[in-house]
């Protein structure tokens, strides 16, 4: 096998874990904060858990409004728990995709790999909100290394491959949300079944196991990087002595079309985010779903993701032109949110509505980051794809409280109605590509 062919293998493998044991908290949510909520160690805890039961009681004062759910304070703490971690990623992707570019994709992916590694292991001591809040928070520094692999990626493949290539960078990220989900599930049901015995020790938690297999994932990438890969970027020495400091906001001088792409994938992840923080509790509200039917959901949705990736991206690519993927991508978008809320009482039918969301979303990814990547420098790969990454995290960490407070305020069907009127509007800046 050549460097090369073991270079893609290698680094679809380093995205597949490191996405699995991002994701593989997705299915715990609402039970890991109601655990939390519920089982306060610290008095910092109860201070912290206190002020989102007053920002709830404020709310439904102000607003005069009575929702359907009892545990809503749940919505609350987890889209705000999420918009912090997202928050982090938004800030430090950029400046790990800068250092790629400076030092190298392999030596900054061994270290966010450690960094994530590290924050696992925080989280398995966790059994105080609090640790567990600041373990998130370690997270969000270091999950740099999505954007950084995406840059790898882009180095080792030719300009006419380069949207194929990222439709395997996509898969990559749709088995990680197949794997990691399910994982997260299945680990929570040992725990609670099988490990119960480990309870009675101060630092152990019914979500000790997931977090020992989050740890477990990271520790797996971090030995990929170090044995298997080979560096995929040398950097110039001219290009290194011209560097004067690194500034996120600094984009005046990238392409304007780099710049449109930029603000198309954050209003594109803005509504993704949404719809998918708030695809846990509809799950789980509507049809009363555990955390492991919840993680075979996003299970079928990771296949429906993965399989478009991984085949619809790569038979299109070469011939129909970025900029059509990235539309016709918006535009499957909305059916899924016309007809989940009418086809909220049968759950079969329920999911095959994800089919389009799914096929949207394995053409708009691959196209948007190959046609950014297409039109870098090649010493600016790792800096912009960085920067679409730390977009989708800004994305991340609004998203959830959109979406929370969209869930929370009014019906389903008005909700997805805001998010299809914001994709209409991406579609005709789309446009101006």
């Amino acid at each position: 096998m050549s460097n090369g062919k073991r270079n893609i293998i290698v680094l679809l493998f380093i995205i597949i874990l490191d996405f699995m044991g991002f994701t593989l908290i997705f299915p715990l949510v609402p039970d890991l904060l109601l655990y939390y909520v519920k089982h306060p160690v610290y008095e910092l805890d109860k201070i912290i858990i206190g002020f989102f039961y007053n920002l709830d009681h404020t709310i439904k004062y102000y607003l005069q409004f009575n929702n359907e759910f009892k545990e809503d304070i749940v919505l609350i703490i987890g889209s705000i728990v999420s918009s912090i971690y997202s928050i982090l990623q938004f800030l430090f992707a950029p400046y790990w995709g800068k250092q790629s570019d400076l030092k190298g994709r392999k030596k900054i992916l061994i270290l966010t790999s450690s960094g994530l590694a590290f924050s696992y292991l925080f989280w398995f001591f966790s059994k105080s909100f609090s640790l567990f809040l600041f373990s998130r928070i370690i997270g969000g520094i270091m999950a740099g290394n999505v954007g950084v692999a995406s840059a790898a990626m882009a180095d080792i493949s030719d300009k006419k491959k380069r949207t194929a290539f990222m439709g395997l960078v996509g898969m990559s990220f749709g088995l990680g949300f197949i794997l990691g989900p399910v994982f997260g599930g299945i680990l929570y049901y040992l725990g609670n079944e099988y490990f119960t015995f480990l309870l009675k020790y101060d630092f152990f938690h019914p979500f000790s196991i997931c977090s020992l297999g989050s740890f477990i994932l990271a520790l797996l990438s971090i030995i990929l990087n170090i044995f298997f890969l080979e560096e995929t970027y040398i950097p110039q020495k001219e290009f290194q002595r011209k560097y004067k400091g690194f500034n996120i906001f600094q984009l005046k001088h990238l392409d304007k079309r780099i710049r449109l792409l930029i603000i198309l994938n954050l209003i594109y992840m803005l509504i993704f985010t949404s719809y998918e923080f708030t695809f846990t509790f509809f799950y789980k509200f509507t049809f009363s779903l555990t955390p492991r039917e919840i993680g075979f959901v996003f299970f079928y949705l990771g296949i429906l993701i993965a399989l478009g990736q991984g085949i619809l991206s790569r038979l299109v690519s070469g011939k129909i032109h970025e900029k059509t993927m990235i539309r016709i991508g918006i535009l499957l978008l909305p059916f899924t949110f016309l007809l989940q809320p009418i086809l909220k009482q049968n759950i079969i039918l329920s999911l095959i509505t994800l089919i389009p969301l799914a096929c949207g979303n394995s053409l708009f990814q691959p196209a948007i980051n190959s046609y950014a990547s297409l039109l870098s420098k090649k010493e600016e790969q790792g800096y912009i794809l960085g920067l679409m990454r730390s977009l989708g995290s800004l994305s991340r960490a609004i998203g959830p409280i959109i979406g929370g407070s969209l869930y929370w305020l009014v019906d389903i069907q008005l909700t997805y109605l805001i998010f299809i009127l914001v994709l209409v509007f991406a579609f005709m800046l789309s446009y101006k590509l």
